[in-house]
């Protein structure tokens, strides 16, 4: 990450805030299968009747 920040400064890029996180079981089955997981859009699905 000192990388990414320093290029950032010689490019004259003002950075207010970084952050890195580790990604979520969501995170990665979305990247694995390309869709959310059917829980996720179920409880999605759930809320929006719901409202």
């Amino acid at each position: 990450m000192p990388a990414i920040v320093r290029s950032l400064d010689e490019a004259g890029i003002d950075v207010s805030e970084l952050s890195l996180r580790l990604p979520s079981l969501d995170d990665v089955f979305l990247t694995l299968t390309g869709h959310h997981s059917t829980s996720a859009t179920t409880a999605t699905t759930s809320e929006t009747a719901a409202a």
